[in-house]
């Protein structure tokens, strides 16, 4: 996430959030590479998976290179000359930024594809790990108090499903 912050930094959300948009087809890349997902272009299922990826990629490429009109929601009744919405900020290290957001979508996608096989066993891990983080940001006695309601209850069931 911090190269997502970092590529953020100079560049826009909109062109920020599509980077977002690809994690799911370089995840699926990833995993057909290290043989974690098979695709049979051949079967329906294959070809859906395929179909899938290039609309998500075909989608993050509209959306980033596209430069049509400002948008504006409600009435203005003033000059909008003055609310010129540009692409990128004239200040922009867009070559920079676009490396670190690609690499954030990369090692987001590598993470995931890497916690594949590991995931029964660190459950007991993932377990610490958020009761020290809560016990970090949670320091009243009384938010770790259980009563018998919704939220006591949501956690038993997801417990018991796994």
């Amino acid at each position: 996430m911090g190269l997502y912050y970092y590529g953020i930094r100079d560049t826009t959300t909109t062109y920020a959030t599509n980077f977002l948009n690809l994690i799911p087809v370089v995840t699926f890349i990833l995993s057909i590479s290290f043989r974690l997902e098979k695709v049979n272009v051949h079967t329906k299922a294959g070809k859906v998976k395929s179909l899938g990826a290039v609309i998500c990629v075909a989608d993050a490429l509209t959306t980033s290179l596209y430069n049509g009109e400002a948008f504006y929601i409600g009435h203005h009744h003033h000059d909008h000359s003055s609310h010129i919405i540009t692409s990128m900020p004239s200040n922009s290290h867009w070559v920079r930024d676009t490396l670190m957001l690609l690499s954030s979508c990369f090692s987001y996608s590598a993470c995931m594809v890497s916690h594949t096989s590991e995931v029964d066993e660190c459950i007991p891990s993932q377990v610490l790990q958020s009761v020290v983080l809560g016990l970090c940001l949670e320091t009243s006695v009384a938010a770790w108090r259980l009563d018998l309601d919704l939220q006591l209850l949501t956690i038993v069931y997801s417990w018991y499903e796994k």
